[in-house]
């Protein structure tokens, strides 16, 4: 009974804190710079960074125990790139099944691409990978992630960690890649117990998105490298990526509690 009233406070504390979240994103309040989506960026990126702070001060926690500001160790960092690597492959492949099932779809990639060729590469490169992955991963694999560990399997807070992440993606084309990145980006929060694994993680993915705008032909290479001998190879190449960060950030295969 302990343990279920237990679970049942940790999830309705990162519910609470997830649509206060919500709240700010879709409800900005009326000021001037906000009108232009720059100021929108850095307002809503430090204000949920601060709900962060803020949630762990009000339940009376810790910054390392409640938002994962721990050190890691060098081999974490390898894991990371290895299972961004799994997760940015799996990603690509949905995208481009999305992509043939509903082609309308594309133009939202299309407006993106506009929108970080707009400011220069090294605006592109703060605003959409250093920002969020700082930012967003205090709040979601630090808070919410350590809050839903307490409660929920490894697995299981992992899974509902990335279904709050990629539902806050609200545009249709990225739920189901974030929930595969959310669920990456939190396996490596649970795993390493550092939040920066993460951060890491986040910053490497979006960066490698702008860099794809700005250079699109070496982009265009590396993609006809992964997937140039078919989508069943590239899945092994995702397969065997995770399962070496996996075994990089545990030191073995598998789940425990």
């Amino acid at each position: 009974m302990a343990r279920r009233s237990s679970s049942g406070r940790g999830l309705v504390s990162v519910l609470a804190v997830y649509v206060l979240f919500l709240v700010l994103q879709f409800f900005p309040p009326n000021i001037p710079f906000l009108r232009d989506l720059v100021g929108r960026e850095i307002y809503f990126h430090l204000l949920i960074a601060l709900l962060s702070v803020v949630a762990v001060l009000i339940g009376g926690g810790t910054a390392g125990r409640d938002l994962m500001l721990r050190p890691f160790r060098l081999r974490h960092l390898a894991a990371a790139l290895l299972l961004w690597i799994s997760a940015a492959i799996l990603m690509e492949l949905v995208i481009d099944l999305l992509v043939r099932i509903l082609p309308g779809l594309s133009a939202a990639g299309d407006a993106m691409t506009g929108d970080l060729r707009r400011d220069g590469l090294l605006y592109a490169i703060f605003l959409t990978a250093l920002l969020p992955a700082v930012c967003e991963e205090l709040l979601f694999r630090g808070y919410m992630l350590s809050t839903l560990r307490r409660s929920f399997s490894v697995p299981l807070a992992s899974l509902l960690c990335a279904a709050l992440f990629a539902v806050a993606h609200t545009t249709p084309v990225r739920i189901l890649p974030m929930l595969l990145l959310g669920f990456a980006l939190s396996l490596a929060g649970c795993f390493s117990g550092s939040v920066f694994i993460p951060m890491v993680m986040h910053f490497v993915n979006n960066l490698s998105v702008v860099l794809g705008v700005y250079y699109p032909e070496e982009s265009a290479a590396v993609r006809g490298f992964v997937f140039g001998y078919g989508d069943f190879a590239a899945v092994g190449i995702a397969a065997a990526a995770g399962l070496l960060g996996v075994v990089l950030l545990r030191g073995k295969l598998g789940f425990k509690r």
